[in-house]
């Protein structure tokens, strides 16, 4: 879920997650703070912003980051090379598939 200053719009920025209010979105704030920009560096560059903002962009990403769920490179190489498993299921999914054929 979204926190209340984050708005993701169809019609805004193509749906990319933005400040509410604003067409600066969360992965231009994610990519200058990691760049080396501070949040006073970013406030002064876009004076619409607040540092609750900022904080609400780093929020997002990272419950957005909390259902990621990564695969050993070695797993994937595997899974890749089968036609029959797909990477758009639930990978614990194609992991019980791998183990199945095993």
């Amino acid at each position: 879920m979204a926190p209340a200053r984050i708005l993701i719009d169809p019609a805004v920025m193509m749906g990319k997650p933005c400040i509410k209010g604003t067409r600066i979105t969360v992965e231009l704030i994610l990519r200058k703070l990691g760049a080396g920009r501070s949040f006073a560096d970013l406030l002064e560059a876009y004076p619409r912003l607040t540092e609750d903002d900022l904080r609400a962009a780093l929020a997002f990403a990272a419950d957005y980051m909390q259902h990621e769920t990564v695969l050993p490179v070695e797993l994937r190489a595997r899974l890749e090379q089968r036609p029959s498993v797909s990477l758009t299921v639930k990978p614990e999914q194609a992991v019980r598939a791998e183990r199945d054929r095993e």
